[in-house]
């Protein structure tokens, strides 16, 4: 894997977190040019974790990650990669994407390790100089009050509804490169 940019995840909508020890996030993008992989690794602190042994349909029943890539930026609907519990859900043009996450749970924090074959984000799409992908990353906190916050990267919501919502990521050369920008 080659060296990997970082950023913090801190917009939040619904509950806002009461503090760091309530949740914080953190994401690393990385990349393996030999498998033509996007890398991206979630660091979440969080002093409750909520794991329910059943799967919802409810997005907020659980805690959970979801990343978003779109090689069209905006042109097209882009992907919504989550993992919301034990739940998997896949949205937006990703029939044949090819992706893998892992999780893993410490003492008061969660890591959430993804995976994307970047040629199935779009036909013949290799890493090289100047891929610019759109790229957010969010986290959903349930706690064992109730409270339920969605967090982000980036700022809005929707982040396959349009062009403006999401971040890029651009691979130059040795280095990876994130920018946010200023959507409004």
């Amino acid at each position: 894997m080659a060296a990997a940019s970082a950023g913090p995840i801190g917009n939040s909508v619904r509950d806002a977190p009461l503090d760091d020890d309530d949740l914080s996030a953190a994401f690393r993008v990385g990349y393996d040019v030999s498998q033509n992989r996007l890398l991206v690794a979630v660091e979440i602190i969080d002093d409750s974790f909520v794991i329910p042994d059943q799967p919802s349909d409810d997005r907020t029943h659980a805690d959970g990650c979801e990343l978003y890539l779109d090689v069209t930026h905006g042109q097209g609907s882009g992907v919504q990669l989550a993992r919301w519990g034990t739940v998997m859900s896949v949205q937006g043009d990703a029939r044949e994407i090819r992706y893998g996450v892992e999780s893993s749970v410490h003492p008061r924090r969660r890591v959430y390790e993804w995976w994307v074959d970047v040629s199935t984000l779009g036909p013949g799409l290799q890493l090289e100089p100047s891929v610019d992908i759109g790229f957010d990353v969010a986290v959903e906190d349930r706690d064992a009050d109730n409270s339920f916050t969605w967090t982000s990267w980036g700022p809005r919501t929707q982040k396959l509804e349009g062009n403006r919502r999401l971040g890029d990521w651009t691979y130059e050369f040795e280095r990876a490169l994130t920018t946010s920008g200023d959507p409004a």
